[in-house]
């Protein structure tokens, strides 16, 4: 691949550059779920060369156990009757059998006539995603817990943790 400067590269070569470099993976696949072009994402997550991918592997080949299951019982059918899926959480295995965690937003061609021609799939890592939901979570139990110190301490002395004035003045007012 050229290292033109993107606005210097033809429109096609410009979109292949873009397709091929993506932070995300792009897999277009045939109804059955060869593989039929993959871009340097995908390739570099997968471990597998371009060449071990190409019409030799189907993506459900590349999912776990029940990755499978879901992709034949409930995503495919899906993909079939909306014509696109998106969202939706698979473990992919590695060839050196690591899991990565990602999700993806497929949208199925069609011909003219109906018949499905391929699906192409946008691959996100959802591991950065669920490591971002965690600290999130944390964030939100320590706020919680610093509010409820907050609300302690606003009724309590420091040092002492006696009810301060505040305290007895509330509850002189409930009794």
């Amino acid at each position: 691949m050229t290292s033109l400067p993107l606005s210097t590269l033809p429109a096609d070569e410009t979109y292949e550059a873009l397709y091929r470099q993506a932070p995300c993976g792009y897999v277009s696949t045939a109804p059955d779920g060869t593989l039929l072009k993959v871009n340097d994402t995908f390739v570099h997550w997968s471990g597998y060369s371009e060449d071990e991918l190409i019409g030799k592997l189907r993506l459900q080949d590349l999912l776990t156990v029940a990755g499978k299951v879901f992709y034949e019982t409930h995503y495919g059918p899906l993909l079939t009757m909306q014509g696109f899926v998106n969202g939706v959480a698979f473990d992919l295995v590695a060839k050196n059998r690591k899991r990565l965690s990602f999700f993806c937003n497929s949208r199925l061609q069609t011909g003219t006539d109906g018949q499905a021609l391929g699906i192409r799939t946008i691959v996100f890592d959802a591991g950065d995603r669920r490591l971002y939901e965690k600290e999130l979570l944390i964030a939100r139990r320590v706020a919680q817990k610093g509010k409820a110190r907050l609300e302690y301490l606003a009724g309590h002395d420091y040092l002492t943790n006696l009810p301060n004035r505040h305290s007895f003045a509330i509850r002189l007012d409930e009794a």
